[in-house]
């Protein structure tokens, strides 16, 4: 058995199981901080090329990322957003802010940075 492939898989659904953090939240009682430490993968080993894959297979993931950037309420963090036409990474208060071509790689590295922030 071909052990390589079958922990690209695993690894790939533990990403999922981070990206899909904001719908768990909204669904359920826990807590950010314990929804992202139940996971089986520490997010500092998450790739960006793991989470724009789990992205492209569920495309609202990335709506909902945007929904939970929009909704916190904080003085300080990432944000990711849409505006004057670009896809906006950024952290507040430092106004420091990144453009991406497209909102699936914005998103990308809107999770990677959020769910290490809460970890």
């Amino acid at each position: 058995m071909d052990t390589s492939a079958s922990n690209v898989q695993h690894s790939l659904e533990d990403v999922s199981y981070l990206c899909r953090l904001p719908r768990m939240f909204r669904e359920g009682t826990q807590s950010a901080h314990d929804l992202v430490h139940q996971g089986r993968i520490d997010p500092r080993l998450m790739s960006f090329e793991a989470v724009k894959s789990v992205l492209g297979q569920d495309p609202e993931l990335t709506e909902e990322w945007q929904r939970w950037s929009e909704e916190r309420r904080t003085s300080s963090g990432w944000f990711f957003r849409y505006e004057n036409g670009l896809h906006i990474l950024g952290y507040y208060p430092r106004d420091k802010r990144v453009a991406f071509p497209d909102a699936t790689s914005a998103c990308a590295a809107f999770i990677i940075r959020e769910l290490r922030s809460i970890w």
